[in-house]
């Protein structure tokens, strides 16, 4: 068999919510091979692929639901009826993951036109598991963060730089939004 990708492991996923990774197995014979072995909170679809001639190439999909925040493995059996057998691994991390920031408003004063304001701001995870922010943005073009995205474990935090760069005079401003899992 060739597997791509040879293991799946998503991203953070927020208990009650769901992932899913499609996995493509080739058969360099006509055979059907079985797939088994995923228990809860990982689920597979579908267990059997037929595969009528050699080389053929077919798509599953691995779907990842946690209830629960924790990390979780388990392995993937596939069998051909006629030759090979191989193990894909498999984990995900269910989070809840609860975001908050050091400051709610920022206030750049004055800045000329061609110059730049910089301040940072703290971005805490509260909650459980890791917490992916991405992206960062702002409703105008003008204010940017640096980074956009980071990723931060439970019960720690991360700086952001919040830039104003103004292109056009006079008084601006802007909504910062934050997203995350």
């Amino acid at each position: 068999f060739t597997i791509y990708p040879d293991s799946v492991d998503f991203d953070p996923v927020t208990v009650d919510q769901t992932d899913e990774i499609q996995v493509v197995i080739s058969s360099q014979i006509a055979q059907s091979i079985t797939l088994s072995g995923l228990e809860e909170p990982f689920s597979l679809d579908p267990a059997t692929l037929l595969y009528e001639e050699a080389n053929d190439s077919h798509t599953f999909t691995v779907t990842y639901a946690p209830t629960t925040a924790a990390t979780f493995y388990d392995t993937i059996s596939v069998v051909g009826s006629i030759f090979g057998d191989v193990v894909i691994n498999v984990s995900g991390e269910g989070t809840l993951v609860e975001i908050d920031v050091s400051t709610s408003s920022i206030d750049f004063g004055e800045v000329s036109l061609g110059d730049s304001s910089t301040t940072s701001i703290q971005i805490y995870n509260n909650g459980t598991g890791t917490m992916v922010v991405n992206p960062i943005t702002a409703s105008d073009e003008q204010f940017y963060a640096v980074p956009d995205s980071v990723t931060i474990g439970s019960g720690s935090s991360e700086v952001v730089d919040v830039r104003f760069k103004p292109t056009l005079a006079g008084v601006h401003s802007a909504t910062l939004s934050i997203y995350s899992n």
